[in-house]
């Protein structure tokens, strides 16, 4: 695949089923480290079993772990995606800020062109600028992905540099503790609650917010 081209998903991969009537389902998971967002995400996936699954796996957490067979570049991406109609697949990012801010675009052109996947995205503020994600695939996927049925996860220990066109439209808000004061103030404006609750949570303890309604509650960890 030529440098810088946006991928297509083909092959024996379907195409996706496009309907309206696919229920909206992304989650943008917030907290410092420790706070609990990967566990939360790996707790749904076990879950849930999704059998399409990509995951811009920045730490390699869920490769590691078995979540999806790590891949290491675009092209092994896609090839991995067209062999087959189901995946689970991690690409770990490589290569200079500029340059995984192009990785991420096609890989997010590419979660959405195949459709019918559940989407990970750890980390998601190492790929915005001044608050936004300059990446058309990555919009595509959060104001078409529900046509599509894509389940997104956007992950960012950062709020207040995270992108706000994804905080905007999830339609789940978990967060977890925070330690800036910049932070726990956009995410108490999100979630209804005063900006001192985050930065006083535990490990493991979250605030989320879901259809208009704010609930606390804390990660089990199973044994």
């Amino acid at each position: 695949m030529a440098k810088g081209r946006k991928p297509r998903a083909g092959g024996a991969s379907a195409s996706p089923q496009v309907s309206r009537a696919n229920k909206a389902d992304i989650r943008a998971i917030l907290g410092a480290s420790g706070s609990g967002k990967t566990t939360y995400v790996m707790q749904q996936l076990r879950q849930d079993k999704p059998d399409r699954l990509l995951i811009w796996d920045t730490k390699g957490e869920f490769s590691q772990e078995g979540y999806a067979a790590p891949v290491r570049s675009i092209s092994e991406l896609v090839a991995a995606v067209r062999k087959s109609e189901k995946w689970k697949l991690a690409l770990i990012p490589y290569g200079t800020p500029n340059e995984r801010r192009k990785l991420f675009d096609m890989f997010a052109a590419l979660a959405f062109a195949a459709g019918r996947c559940t989407v990970v995205a750890e980390e998601i503020s190492g790929v915005a600028v001044g608050g936004k994600i300059n990446a058309p695939g990555w919009q595509d996927i959060i104001n078409r992905g529900r046509t599509y049925g894509l389940t997104v996860y956007a992950l960012s220990q950062r709020p207040a540099l995270m992108d706000k066109e994804t905080l905007g439209n999830a339609s789940v808000i978990r967060c977890g503790r925070l330690a800036w004061k910049a932070d726990a103030k956009i995410m108490a404006d999100c979630l209804f609650i005063p900006q001192d609750a985050l930065l006083q949570l535990h490990d493991l303890e979250f605030y989320e917010r879901e259809k208009g309604t704010t609930t606390h509650g804390q990660i089990v960890i199973n044994p």
